[in-house]
């Protein structure tokens, strides 16, 4: 015993009781009863992450098109060593290009740091609609929220917007008259 101290340390993630039984001694007779201690050692909340396989939320999208996304897509990848945890939630950390789209969740624009509940990812679905005649590769990262902690890291999701071919445009031509073998500007 340490500075009149007895210390006992859990091991990480292990949870669940232990006991153990002592005598005392006072430097010449031990008690002659035992003493019994049970420690219980609970459960901290780790926090979520998910999978390496991120990259399955990728999306391509032609101009003006829409990429959804929807819960399962989160779920799919949402991973948690408490195994009674899931998916609470979905925090944005940073948010893609404006000028090549923008993010919604139902009607309502996301802005970063937007908490959104699972249950409006499930109702309302998250959606990204590309601009006319803007296209490009853009990223936005977001965390994962197990209804406790949030991830410590966020991970990124790449939405690519692929350019459509236009039809051409009208273009109005005068009538005129030419002369054989003559220039003529146009």
């Amino acid at each position: 015993i340490n500075s009149d101290k007895l210390k006992f340390t859990g091991k990480t993630d292990q949870v669940g009781s232990t006991s153990f039984s002592f005598k005392v001694f006072d430097g010449e007779y031990y008690s002659s009863t035992s003493y019994n201690v049970t420690v219980t050692v609970n459960n901290l909340n780790d926090p979520p992450t998910v999978t390496t396989s991120v990259g399955l939320l990728d999306k391509d999208i032609e101009e003006e098109a829409v990429a959804e996304f929807n819960l399962d897509d989160f779920e799919n990848i949402f991973e948690d060593v408490d195994s009674d945890d899931q998916l609470e939630g979905i925090k944005f950390i940073t948010l893609p290009d404006q000028i090549l789209g923008q993010f919604k969740i139902g009607s309502s624009t996301i802005t970063k740091n937007t908490f959104i509940p699972t249950a409006s990812i499930n109702s309302d679905k998250l959606k990204f609609t590309g601009k006319t005649d803007q296209v490009g590769s853009t990223t936005f990262s977001f965390k994962v929220f197990d209804g406790e902690d949030y991830s410590s890291t966020s991970y990124n999701v790449t939405v690519t917007v692929n350019n459509v071919n236009d039809a051409p445009t009208d273009i109005t031509l005068s009538n005129m008259s030419v002369t054989e073998n003559e220039d003529i500007g146009v």
